[in-house]
């Protein structure tokens, strides 16, 4: 990309994570153009279209399986808020109103909306500015093997970091938990902090146990960025909902 003055940069972040396949893509403008000339816009109360059901239809054959819903949104920010509302909705539907915090975990961002901002853990985003308007919600350490915060080493840890998640559970008490939120690779705050093998299945462990549902937050790993089609398929997080109480 070039500025006003001709300064050449590299794009490196694609935009932010939102340009995965480079500028100026040919087939890309002319399907943009193409559908513009035809349809800008269907209210989605109302309606549908035919593109939006044909690309529903390819995400959901690329997600993991059994997940073969698919909601658009504007952007990210936005796609975390309606998954802590779907979390709350879940909950709601089976009688359980009580249930609605997330936890997240620190080093983490998940946007700038007020609820987006609650999960974040990045304290280079104006959390602190933003306080008033927040949500309580709770955090937890992340995975960050290299600045282990609890000082330990793996595997004599037997994943502390983990274990953290069934501690503040059991603080804020289990009947007020939702969700808990996490991006499978943390990214944009954490330069790529990678769990080793087992920590998420002790995640989904816990989860399980607690009954709270588990968000892998997408919005940078998925889509092929990793090797896979979602970031959270390099690890075995399929439920399981007869686990015995995590130790």
């Amino acid at each position: 990309m070039y500025d006003s003055d001709g300064k050449r940069y590299l794009d490196g972040i694609g935009g932010t994570h939102t340009i995965t396949i480079g500028h100026g893509v040919p087939e890309i403008a002319d399907a943009m153009a193409a559908q513009a000339r035809k349809l800008c816009f269907t209210h989605k109360v109302q309606f549908t279209n035919e593109p939006q059901e044909q690309l529903a239809n390819v995400v959901a054959k690329m997600a993991p399986k059994e997940m073969e819903h698919v909601v658009f949104v504007t952007g990210g920010s936005t796609a975390n808020e309606i998954a802590l509302q779907i979390a709350r909705y879940y909950f709601m539907e089976q009688g359980n109103t009580n249930k609605y915090k997330a936890i997240g975990r620190w080093h983490s961002y998940h946007g700038r909306t007020n609820a987006a901002l609650s999960m974040s853990g990045n304290l280079f985003v104006q959390r602190e500015d933003m306080t008033p308007y927040q949500l309580d919600f709770p955090h937890i350490n992340p995975p960050h093997c290299y600045q282990c915060p609890f000082d330990f080493n793996y595997p004599n840890c037997k994943f502390a970091c983990a274990i953290a998640l069934a501690e503040k559970i059991e603080q804020e008490g289990a009947d007020t938990i939702a969700a808990f939120i996490v991006e499978p690779i943390i990214g944009e705050a954490g330069s790529a902090i990678v769990p080793l093998p087992g920590y998420y299945e002790k995640i989904r462990e816990i989860c399980d146990f607690y009954n709270i549902l588990f968000i892998a937050e997408e919005v940078v790993t998925g889509f092929g960025r990793t090797g896979k089609n979602f970031g959270i398929e390099h690890w075995n997080t399929r439920s399981n909902h007869n686990r015995k109480r995590v130790k």
